[in-house]
C-alpha cells in the first residue's frame, strides 16, 4: 500500500528545475516591485512634505510683507509727534528765553523807529536751528523766512533758517510737528532791557 506520504515525494520530485526557477524568478521579481512600490511613496511623501513647508514659508513671508506695510502705513507723514528744540547760535531757546543780538539794545517804541529808518520792512535776521523727529512745517506769523521770502516751510528732521522779523513785542512764527506745536517769539524784557527769543508750547 502506497502512503500519502511517498505520493507527495513523487510529486513534488516530479516537478522541473525550470519550473522552480521560474516560481523563485516570479517571486524576487513581485517583492523586488513592492520595494520599489515602497521607495516611490517614501519619494512622493518627501516631495509633498517639502512643498507644505514650502507653501507655509512664503505664506508666512506675504504675511510678514503685509504687516511691514501696514505698519509704514500707520505712521504719521507729518511726524512722529514729540517738541521741536530751537536753537539760537547753538544754544537751545527755552521758556525762560534768551538774549538775542540786535545790536544797540534799544525800547521797543525806539528800536521799531530805528529799525525803520535803517532796513526798512526787512526787520532783523535771526539764525536759527531747529531738530525734531519727523517731519514738520514752520510758518512766520510775523515777518518772513529767507532767502526766498516765503511764510511757510516743510523740512524733516532738521532745518536751519533765516528768520526775518521787525523788533515787535509778540511777533513770532510756530512750529509743528503731528499733535505738537510749538511756538517761538521775540520778547523784550523790561528787567534786563534786552530783546530776547523764547518758546512757548
Amino acid at each position: 500500500m502506497v502512503r500519502k506520504g511517498e505520493i507527495l515525494s513523487q510529486a513534488v520530485s516530479g516537478i522541473g528545475d525550470d519550473l522552480i526557477e521560474g516560481a523563485k524568478e516570479l517571486f524576487e521579481k513581485s517583492e523586488s516591485e513592492i520595494t520599489q512600490a515602497q521607495n516611490e511613496f517614501a519619494k512622493k511623501k518627501r516631495a509633498m512634505r517639502n512643498k507644505l513647508i514650502y507653501a507655509f514659508s512664503a505664506a508666512a513671508a506675504a504675511a510678514a510683507c503685509i504687516f511691514i506695510v501696514l505698519g509704514i502705513g500707520l505712521i504719521p507723514i507729518t511726524g512722529t509727534g514729540g517738541m521741536p528744540k530751537v536753537y539760537y547760535d547753538g544754544v537751545r531757546v527755552g521758556a525762560d528765553g534768551m538774549v538775542v543780538s540786535v545790536g544797540e539794545q534799544q525800547e521797543p517804541d525806539v528800536a521799531a523807529y530805528s529799525l525803520e529808518r535803517s532796513m526798512g520792512q526787512s526787520g532783523m535776521e535771526f539764525m536759527l536751528n531747529i531738530k525734531v523727529k519727523g517731519n514738520f512745517t514752520i510758518q512766520a506769523s510775523s515777518g518772513e523766512f529767507l532767502p526766498d521770502g516765503v511764510s511757510t516751510i516743510s523740512a524733516g528732521d532738521e532745518a536751519d533758517i533765516v528768520w526775518s522779523a521787525a523788533l515787535d513785542e509778540g511777533a513770532y512764527f510756530t512750529v509743528v510737528c503731528g499733535d505738537d506745536t510749538m511756538k517761538v517769539e521775540l520778547h523784550f524784557d523790561d528787567e534786563s532791557g534786552q530783546w530776547m527769543l523764547r518758546t512757548r508750547e
